[in-house]
């Protein structure tokens, strides 16, 4: 237990893949339906800690060079920078700016962290990590990795900056 404890979270090296204001305003409600039509009920129906407005910028990150960072590490790295994460509510923001200006590439896999009481959990996996992956035809799957997971590919980050705050 004491190791446990005294062990620090690693900062991620991370870069910015992509930043965008939001320029358009939708209601939580519309976003959650979206959510429950694209990812189902137990995944879509998950009130994220925080629901980007117009003005927010929307930011993705990739982490720097070869490393494998913990899902916790990008987590602490996102807060301490100020990020704020949104669950299965801010993919589906992402794919609607996607889907009107195009800037995803093809097989790109973006992960929508949140908190632990935000995400949702199952006994056998633990905490799903929702995932929007854009496909070479332009279309979009969705997917989950478990929260104890590592970053093990090209996959990016999802996080939120208020307006203003940067």
């Amino acid at each position: 237990e004491r190791r446990a404890l005294s062990m620090r979270r690693k900062s991620v090296n991370f870069e910015s893949v992509e930043k965008r204001k939001l320029d358009f305003s939708f209601s939580y409600e519309e976003i959650q339906k979206l959510a429950i039509e694209k990812w189902g009920n137990d995944l879509g129906q998950m009130t994220p800690s925080f629901f980007p407005k117009k003005g927010d910028s929307i930011s993705i990150f990739k982490g720097k060079g070869k490393t494998h960072p913990h899902f916790s590490d990008c987590v602490s790295t996102l807060k301490n920078n100020g990020l704020f994460m949104t669950n299965v509510t801010g993919l589906v923001l992402l794919e609607i700016l996607d889907s009107e200006f195009d800037f995803l590439k093809p097989e790109t896999w973006v992960l929508g962290f949140d908190e632990l009481h935000h995400l949702r959990f199952e006994h056998e996996f633990g905490h799903f990590v929702p995932c929007l992956v854009k496909e070479y035809g332009g279309g979009y799957s969705y997917n989950w990795f478990a929260r104890n997971s590592k970053l093990e590919h090209d996959e990016c980050v999802l996080a939120y900056r208020k307006d203003g705050d940067e």
